[in-house]
């Protein structure tokens, strides 16, 4: 009885790359069922885009085939209408969140337009009371500057404004007799 030899086991063909099976492969079935209609679910899009190729108003019996046609198919009108649902309620929210950004940048553009008018009256303040001030002191720029006064030499004579009939210094008396000592 060589089969309950141990040693002849290590000799063995090799049995371990067969796949027994297990307890939990008794219970699964042996034909994989068709996968759910859930992993590609129809959706209130489809339901868009085939409401798009009929006529503009399909009439009531039409509907009706329409949803007898996806009820046949596995495909749940209560589920595409509350798919519908959902995306309602997703698109008002989007729609209330732009409405709201819209609102805050028209309030950010009021608040600009009066600053902006704000600054245009101070600008045009500024300029006013500017133009007021170059007009002052425009003649005062223009006039030649007055020459200023050298300092008298023997040669030159003197002005009008320091003579004086009686000489109030020794030296002025000195330079109005030049030439003669005697007057």
């Amino acid at each position: 009885m060589g089969l309950f030899n141990r040693h002849e086991q290590d000799n063995a063909p090799e049995d371990e790359d067969l796949d027994l099976p297990t307890r939990d492969d008794f219970h699964a079935p042996l034909v994989d069922e068709p996968k759910a209609r859930n992993a590609t679910r129809y959706s209130i899009d489809d339901a868009m885009a085939l409401m798009r190729q009929l006529p503009d108003d399909p009439d009531d019996r039409l509907m009706e085939v329409i949803c007898k046609t996806l009820e046949s198919a596995r495909i749940r009108t209560d589920d595409v209408l509350q798919d519908a649902n959902q995306k309602e309620q997703r698109i008002r929210r989007e729609h209330q969140g732009i409405e709201q950004d819209i609102a805050a940048l028209q309030k950010q553009i009021d608040d600009k337009q009066v600053q902006l008018a704000e600054l245009s009256t101070s600008l045009e303040e500024l300029t006013r009371i500017k133009a007021r001030f170059e007009q002052v002191r425009a003649p005062q720029t223009q006039a030649p500057p007055a020459p200023a006064e050298a300092p008298l030499t023997d040669s030159e004579p003197l002005s009008d404004s320091l003579e004086t009939t009686e000489p109030a210094t020794p030296i002025a008396a000195g330079r109005r007799g030049r030439g003669s000592l005697s007057s």
